[in-house]
């Protein structure tokens, strides 16, 4: 799958997940989340937000500056942060 294709797919996991937790809990009732998952959430998102930025530029630059410092000092719940 190339990358765009991942990015888009993400994109839309992350609209439909803003439901108050539904979708994640009714995603991990039947696929239990892997270690390292919140770390690679992060990622993930930051990726996206990037991505974002490079289309459309304007805030996305600050939402991706805040994630970054947010990883490098090892926080877990950035602003972007899903909580599963």
């Amino acid at each position: 799958m190339s990358l765009i294709l991942a990015g888009m797919r993400w994109c839309s996991i992350q609209d439909i997940a803003h439901d108050g937790g539904l979708f994640w809990q009714g995603y991990r009732s039947l696929i239990p989340e892997d270690p390292g998952w919140s770390e690679r959430n992060q990622l993930y998102t930051l990726y996206h937000i990037i991505n974002h930025f490079n289309l459309f530029g304007g805030g996305y630059e600050s939402e991706a500056v805040e994630l970054m410092q947010g990883i490098v000092s090892g926080e877990e719940d950035t602003p972007h942060s899903s909580k599963n």
